[in-house]
């Protein structure tokens, strides 16, 4: 398992990838973030390892591996109760089921990105990124639908979505300031926060939709 990761950490280094965030600017940062198609995880590949030596609390460490799949939960949901997401926003077509179905592949692409092969070069990761763009799509597509056709009846529910996202938002943006100090425990906590905030969310929000 040592030899894999040392080997990844050459390949990345070889390839010019060098993970000294505390070294860039925001700008820098959000760059990096928006090249979408290479094959390394923003991560050091060493922090695995380190993770699974202590460097993480085990229930944040659980917490972690098993946020991706509250996309997945969310899809579920919304696959289930997707007749209730039309009715609430009748006069307007949204494609529910579709990103239902895209939700719940998002939870195992994730995870095996996140997860599986954090620490090694993989398509996984450009599959990722691009998942997590049509997942910000779906989500400030369908709070702008909510917002304009069902505001009315289901102020509660959208608010509770609408701060989920801002949370999940929030947390994204706080993990690379945890990347620059190196701290491995608040990196693992925000990026976990981010997979669940806006899910959790959604869910609660079609739950309580009568």
């Amino acid at each position: 398992m040592r030899a894999d990761t040392n080997n990844c950490i050459d390949n990345q280094k070889d390839a010019g990838f060098d993970h000294n965030y505390e070294e860039m600017s925001p700008t820098e940062m959000l760059l990096r973030q928006l090249t979408i198609f290479r094959r390394q995880k923003n991560v050091d590949p060493s922090w695995k390892q380190q993770a699974k030596d202590g460097a993480v609390h085990p229930w944040i460490l659980i917490l972690y591996v098993a946020s991706s799949f509250f996309y997945s939960a969310a899809g579920i949901v919304l696959l289930v109760h997707d007749d209730t997401l039309r009715r609430a926003v009748s006069s307007f077509y949204y494609p529910w089921t579709p990103f239902g179905i895209y939700f719940i592949l998002q939870g195992f692409v994730t995870h095996c990105s996140d997860t599986v092969y954090i620490d090694r070069l993989s398509w996984w990761h450009p599959t990722d990124r691009i998942c997590a763009l049509c997942g910000i799509l779906f989500t400030c597509s369908s709070l702008l639908v909510l917002l304009m056709n069902a505001l009315d009846q289901y102020l509660a529910g959208i608010m509770v979505y609408l701060f989920g996202a801002i949370l999940s938002s929030a947390a994204f943006a706080l993990e690379w300031t945890r990347k620059a100090a190196k701290d491995i425990a608040g990196f693992a906590l925000c990026h976990a926060a981010w997979h669940v905030f806006a899910p959790t969310g959604l869910i609660i929000m079609i739950l309580t939709m009568k």
